[in-house]
C-alpha cells in the first residue's frame, strides 16, 4: 500500500522534470516526487489502516473522546473519557496498531489475542482505564502507535460487537526490552503482596484465609504453571510496605474497581470469624493509599459489616463495701449543686500517639546495638530510593518521608546511648 502513492509521485515528478529541461532534472523530480508523495497526507492516513491491510474492524464510528497516558517505566496507564450516552455496561478493548509494519503490535500471554495484544475494562461512569505493561508488548520499534478501541456488550450468548473506533491520539512507546522475563505471574505478584498482608494481619495465615487468597488469584485465569508458581510465592513474605504495595495494585489492576479489591480483602479478614482492630487498620490503610474519601470508606466499612468489635464496658458499677455505699448515699443525698468549674472545662482532644524511635523501627526498647542497627538497615533497604525509582512520584515521596523517619528514629537512640 505503502509503494503506490510513492511510484505515481515519482513518475509525475519525472515527467514535469523531463519538460523543463534535461534529463538530470527528471531524476531530480522523481526524487522529489516520491518523498512529496511519501510524507503526503493521504499516504500517511491510507498507510497503517488496518481494513486497508485486509483486517475487517466491523462497523467504525466517530463518537468524541478523551484520552490521557499516563507514562511509567513499568508500563502505560490509560485513561478514556466517553460521552455519559455511552452504555455504561460496554466492555472496552484496547489493541495497539503498527502502522509502518501494518500489523497489529502483539503481546505475551494471556495478553495476546486475534494476532496482537488485548487488554478490556469496563466503561464506568463514562470512564475506563486500562493498563498496558511495556514488557508484555512485544515489539521491535519504539516509536507512536495508533490506538483502537472497540466496544462489546455481554448477551445471553455470549459478547456482541457493538462498534470500533480509531482515536486520533498515537501512543508513544519507548526502546522495547531485549531478553524481558516479564510473565503473569510477576505481573499478579503485588496483588498477591496485598493479598497475603491482609492473611497476616494477625500472624501466620490460617487455611481459611489462604484459601479466600486462591479463591480471588483464579478469578484472573492463571494457567495452571502460573498458579503453582503463585501458590509458592505465597509462602514467602516480602515484608513490603502495605502503602506502597496498595499504590501499585491500584496503578496496575485499573480495570478492577478499588471497592472489588476491598471486598476481597474483606473476605479475607472475616475468614476467620469477625473483624479484627490490625484488619481494620490495614483495610483503612488501603483506602487511605487509593484516595478514597472518609465518607465512603466509613460506607463501605458499615455495609460490609467490617468494623472491629469493641467489648462493651459495663454499665453497672460492681458491689461496693458498706464504706463506699454509705459515702454514695451521703453525696446522693446532697442537695443537686453545680459541678466544680474544673469539670465544666471543654476538654481537649487527645493528641496525636508520637511513636517512640523504638516503634518505628519495630524493636523492643532493650534490644542491643546490633538488633537495632540491623532493623534499621532492613527498614532503610525497604524504602530506598533506588528500589523505588520505577515507581510514581507518590510512592517515592512516600517512600522519602519513611527514610527521614527512620533516620531520625536512628539518630535519636544514639544520642539517647551517649547521654545515659
Amino acid at each position: 500500500m505503502r509503494i503506490l502513492p510513492v511510484f505515481v509521485g515519482a513518475s509525475s515528478g519525472a515527467a514535469l522534470g523531463f519538460l523543463l529541461g534535461p534529463p538530470a532534472f527528471a531524476l531530480f523530480g522523481a526524487a522529489a516526487g516520491g518523498a512529496a508523495a511519501a510524507l503526503s497526507p493521504w499516504a500517511r492516513s491510507r498507510h497503517g489502516d488496518p481494513r486497508v491491510a485486509g483486517i475487517d474492524l466491523g462497523e467504525v464510528r466517530d463518537i468524541p473522546v478523551s484520552l490521557r497516558c499516563e507514562y511509567h517505566e513499568s508500563g502505560v496507564r490509560l485513561t478514556f473519557d466517553f460521552p455519559r450516552s455511552l452504555r455504561q455496561d460496554a466492555i472496552l478493548q484496547v489493541r495497539l496498531w503498527d502502522r509502518w509494519r501494518e500489523r497489529w503490535v502483539p503481546g505475551r500471554a494471556p495478553f495476546n489475542a486475534d494476532g496482537g495484544i488485548r487488554r478490556r475494562s469496563k466503561v464506568i461512569l463514562g470512564q475506563a482505564i486500562v493498563y498496558l505493561p511495556c514488557d508484555a508488548l512485544v515489539y521491535d520499534r519504539s516509536g507512536s502507535f495508533d490506538v483502537y478501541i472497540g466496544f462489546f456488550q455481554e448477551t445471553a450468548l455470549g459478547e456482541a460487537r457493538l462498534f470500533d473506533q480509531r482515536l486520533p491520539c498515537e501512543l508513544m512507546l519507548g526502546l522495547p526490552g531485549k531478553g524481558s522475563s516479564w510473565s503473569y505471574g510477576l505481573h499478579l505478584r503485588p496483588l498477591v503482596d496485598l493479598l497475603m498482608a491482609m492473611a497476616r494481619a494477625d500472624g501466620s495465615p490460617t487455611p481459611e484465609k489462604t484459601g479466600v487468597v486462591l479463591r480471588s488469584l483464579q478469578r484472573f485465569e492463571p494457567s495452571t504453571e502460573t498458579f503453582a508458581e503463585l501458590r509458592t510465592y505465597m509462602r514467602a513474605d516480602p515484608h513490603r510496605p502495605f502503602e506502597l504495595t496498595s499504590r501499585q495494585v491500584r496503578f496496575a489492576f485499573p480495570e478492577y474497581p478499588l471497592v472489588q479489591i476491598f471486598d476481597w480483602l474483606v473476605e479475607i479478614a472475616k475468614a476467620d470469624g469477625a473483624v479484627t482492630m490490625r484488619s481494620q487498620e490495614l483495610l483503612e490503610l488501603f483506602a487511605s493509599a487509593c484516595n478514597v474519601a472518609k465518607l465512603e470508606l466509613d460506607d463501605w466499612l458499615t455495609s460490609r459489616d467490617a468494623r472491629a468489635s469493641v467489648s462493651k464496658r459495663r454499665t453497672t458499677p460492681p458491689e461496693s463495701s458498706s464504706a463506699q455505699r454509705a459515702a454514695s448515699d451521703r453525696w446522693s443525698a446532697r442537695a443537686r449543686a453545680a459541678p466544680p468549674k474544673s469539670a465544666t472545662l471543654p476538654i481537649a482532644p487527645p493528641a496525636p500517639k508520637v511513636k517512640s524511635p523504638w516503634e518505628v523501627l519495630e524493636v523492643a526498647e532493650t534490644a542491643t546495638e546490633e538488633e537495632i542497627q540491623s532493623a534499621y538497615r532492613k527498614k532503610v533497604a525497604q524504602y530506598h530510593p533506588d528500589r523505588v525509582a520505577h515507581l510514581p512520584s507518590e510512592f517515592q515521596d512516600l517512600a522519602h518521608h519513611k527514610l527521614l523517619e527512620l533516620n531520625g528514629a536512628r539518630e535519636q537512640i544514639k544520642l539517647l546511648a551517649i547521654c545515659t
